[in-house]
């Protein structure tokens, strides 16, 4: 007979093999729409200052992939609509700043050059400092969280830079037991995959880490990339440009042109001191004196 302990053993290793071959039982999860994640990320996004350092990347096939950095910091401000937003931007040498208005109330965008210190370029903004009114003004940047900031709340945003088209958002499904998870979005663009999105939660705001889209433009297959790297946005005051001794020039191309500041209007000349007039002495009157000499005598008849 076989011992029992050999049994018990034989019985075991059937029972662990039988557990081991069991499916799992799939995670729940939840069904979040684009609309609702972007509308998450907008009000994050106006709940207190944010600033990122940003990546921008163009990849072209068969060519080197081209990168810039750009440094984005935004700061709310009373109005629901965010006419009243700040908005400061660092591309290269360029130095924007950017405060939003009504018509009846304007704002201003002033843009400058760190290596021209002589120029200064100011156009006023009767808007929020959207992404669009920004690029209309100045040229396109790839901001993709001042889109999600300015995105229609509600709404998926199908245009998150100027650079690409209009995308379709597909839903996604989380996780239910992560509270905080990564969430990734992906869309379409005229049906054919390729965009996609990524959120992350810092604390308890989802912000903006990354975007990937074909670009719009151009006959070639480029695709544009876009990484944030969070950074403390410091005082919203301290992003003012200083324009003193600088001279407004008429458009954001004339920023790379020194100007010589307006020559001084030349000090006019003192006229001289005007003494009062000498007024003329008076002749004294002539008076006749009486003559002491005594008269010639009268000559008499001649004989």
């Amino acid at each position: 007979m076989m011992p029992a302990i050999v049994a018990m053993f034989i019985a075991a290793c059937g029972a662990a093999g039988q557990i081991g071959t069991a499916q799992p039982k799939p995670e729940p999860t939840v069904e979040l729409s684009a609309a609702r994640v972007f509308t998450d990320a907008r009000e994050a996004a106006r709940s207190a200052p944010i600033a990122e350092r940003l990546t921008v990347t163009v990849k072209q096939p068969e060519h080197t992939p081209l990168s810039a950095a750009l440094v984005l910091r935004i700061a709310p401000g009373k109005q629901r609509d965010g006419a009243d937003t700040l908005v400061s931007i660092d591309a290269g040498d360029l130095r924007i700043h950017a405060r939003g208005g009504t018509k009846d109330e304007p704002g201003e965008l002033i843009a400058v050059s760190v290596s021209n210190p002589t120029a200064y370029y100011r156009t006023a903004l009767d808007g929020p400092p959207t992404a669009a009114a920004i690029s209309a003004a100045l040229l396109p940047l790839p901001l993709p969280t001042l889109a999600v900031y300015f995105a229609v709340e509600g709404q998926a945003l199908a245009e998150p830079t100027p650079l690409t088209g209009n995308i379709a958002w597909s839903a996604v499904s989380l996780p239910i037991n992560d509270l905080r998870p990564p969430i990734t979005l992906t869309g379409t663009i005229d049906g054919k995959p390729g965009a996609s999105i990524l959120f992350e939660y810092q604390q308890d705001r989802l912000r903006l880490r990354s975007f990937s889209s074909p670009l719009v433009r151009g006959r070639d297959a480029r695709v544009l990339q876009v990484t944030a790297a969070w950074i403390e946005p410091g005082d919203p005051k301290s992003w003012l440009i200083d324009v003193s001794g600088r001279t407004r020039v008429e458009s954001i191309a004339a920023l790379g042109t020194r100007v010589e500041p307006p020559s001084p209007p030349p000090a006019p000349t003192p006229e001289p001191e005007k003494k009062p007039a000498d007024e003329p002495v008076a002749e004294p009157p002539k008076v006749e004196t009486p003559s002491t000499a005594a008269p010639p005598p009268k000559r008499g008849p001649e004989p």
